[in-house]
């Protein structure tokens, strides 16, 4: 009966022993095994790969030292002299897979040991978990990071599969699905099985998702953060900041869901860093002072010990000065250090801004321009104008060089998000009406704006500051030649709510009309936006510009 078996008998046997893997006799499995060897001369390439992976998925599953793994050498060798085709390459990753399980059942198994590519390992873990048979138990096999000694634990699985969602090019979805899955599991196990820094290292792999518009459990992120807080005496500072790091993460994600902010925890981990300040390295000073900024700037951090942050500012410019920028990740401690002076200003705290320390991070800023991407450029552009806006850097002449050559810097990068692009245009805006940076081509601010309005994740509000920079630079006398009525349509395209909203939209709504009222030629009469003439009826309290004899701070925050 089993020599009557068709190739179409096979495969569907194949299948129907995964879906029930459970109830599948092995010695049933050994027979569709052993009947596809038979046929492998009469059957396609694809068709004996598929096979083969249909067995992988079924070993997988089954993981049985009884499998006949001499029939699975015979079907793979038909491919031996066969050039790299689609067809090989899945029955090469088909047959790692059994040989990793083979591995496993041998009397002294050595699964790091196992000499796989790296690449190999890639396509191996992306392959495996598009499907839904592959174990958590099983992963670490495929993929063993044999390099970084802190993965060589099996229960570190986690932190391979939250890592390889934020870099794996799968499809967005699949990833959220396979992250869903992996907090699933994690709430289905005592994290105190986990050690410290594994629990640690979880929640900072979770947290750094969310940048990538993730979305982890709340639930599943709290119980790790309670959890590491309750053995805040055997942590380490990495830990405790990590902590902090998740929190800012979640403020931003999950603003209204005050239950999962801990503010005694937020205390203690703050203290805990404090009081541990000299031992504190620069990675661990900046991520801890940007988090708690952030935090204090979303409300969630009530009571600041504002000498207490100023001394950790203070220790982290220290550790900035020392800096050689040898590693990348030194670039963003600059980038941190100016902007927690801004979010704590913001909120009304009253901390102590040292020009003279601005005026250093300024040049040290300049030394690592070539390592800086274009987010850290416009935060540390964005920021340094607010603080001039603040007039907490009277005394500072800025280098109109350092300035320029780091607004080309920016310029010279291919890929700029909407955010990064408006930090900028308002920069140039702030720095051209101090005078502070030599005249640069026109036509730099209305491309970048031209930029603005055509990324596909542009936002009325970035609109907004962006149109709200360009007339500051039109008003500066810094841009000419603008087309006021491309720039006037490119609001009005804006929702009616949105151009009523805020500040800067009503500023926006005046300098329009003023225009029209000095040139009539600008904009017909009978077209004239309704929103004109009700805007009048607020006066600008946001916002520099000529108009205005005792001008104000803007109403632009990231």
């Amino acid at each position: 009966m089993a020599g009557a078996r068709t190739f179409s008998n096979i495969m569907t046997e194949l299948n129907d022993a995964i879906t029930h893997y459970k109830e599948a006799e092995l010695k049933i499995i050994n027979q569709l095994i052993h009947d596809l060897s038979i046929q492998r001369h009469s059957v396609t390439q694809i068709q004996l790969a598929n096979g083969l992976e249909l067995i992988s998925f079924l070993a997988a599953k089954k993981e049985s030292p009884g499998l006949d793994f001499d029939a699975i050498d015979t079907l793979y060798a038909e491919f031996a002299d066969h050039p790299e085709t689609e067809s090989k390459q899945k029955a090469t990753w088909s047959y790692k897979r059994l040989q990793i399980i083979r591995e496993k059942f041998k009397p002294a198994p050595d699964i790091l040991s196992y000499e796989v590519k790296e690449q190999d390992r890639k396509n191996i873990l992306d392959n495996a978990l598009t499907g839904e048979w592959l174990s958590f138990a099983t992963i670490y096999q495929f993929y063993p990071f044999t390099q970084d000694k802190r993965l060589q634990n099996p229960k570190n699985v986690f932190i391979i599969l939250l890592n390889w969602l934020g870099h794996s090019t799968k499809p967005f979805i699949q990833r959220e699905t396979i992250l869903n899955k992996v907090c699933d599991e994690l709430m289905a196990n005592p994290l105190a099985n986990n050690t410290l820094n594994e629990n640690s290292l979880i929640l900072g792999s979770m947290a750094k998702l969310i940048v990538k518009h993730f979305r982890p459990s709340l639930s599943c992120m709290t119980q790790l953060i309670q959890h590491i807080y309750s053995e805040f005496k055997n942590a380490n500072p990495a830990n405790v900041r990590t902590v902090l790091y998740a929190y800012a993460r979640l403020s931003v994600v999950s603003p209204s869901a005050n239950e999962i902010f801990n503010v005694r925890i937020m205390e203690d981990a703050f203290t805990y860093l404090y009081e541990k300040r000299d031992q504190l390295d620069i990675e661990t000073l900046s991520i801890g002072t940007w988090a708690i900024a952030k935090l204090v700037d979303l409300k969630k951090y009530p009571n600041l010990n504002i000498q207490h942050f100023q001394e950790l500012q203070n220790l982290t410019f220290i550790k900035i000065q020392a800096l050689s920028f040898d590693a990348i990740k030194d670039v963003i401690c600059i980038q941190h250090f100016l902007w927690s002076y801004v979010k704590v200003m913001e909120a009304g705290l009253n901390i102590n801004v040292n020009e003279e320390q601005i005026k250093i991070i300024i040049d040290k800023l300049y030394e690592l321009c070539d390592k800086a991407n274009s987010q850290e450029i416009s935060i540390c552009l964005w920021s340094i104008c607010k603080l001039i806006e603040m007039q907490e850097l009277k005394s500072i002449q800025f280098e109109r060089k350092i300035i320029g050559d780091l607004l080309v810097r920016f310029f010279n990068h291919q890929s700029k998000n909407p955010e990064e692009i408006t930090n900028i245009l308002y920069a140039m805006a702030v720095f051209s009406k101090e005078n502070r940076i030599a005249d640069f081509n026109t036509q730099i601010p209305l491309d970048l704006f031209q930029q603005l309005i055509k990324h596909p994740r542009v936002s009325s509000e970035n609109i907004i500051k962006g149109l709200w920079a360009i007339i500051q630079m039109v008003e500066a006398k810094k841009i000419g030649n603008v087309n006021l009525k491309h720039l006037r349509q490119t609001f009005l395209t804006l929702d009616e709510r949105d151009r009523r909203k805020s500040c800067l939209a009503r500023q926006i709504s005046e300098w329009f009309q003023d225009e029209e009222l000095k040139n009539n030629n600008f904009i017909s009469r009978n077209r004239r936006d309704p929103l004109f003439s009700a805007s009048r009826q607020h006066p600008r309290t946001t916002a520099v510009t000529v108009h205005h004899p005792n001008p104000v701070k803007s109403n632009f925050t990231i």
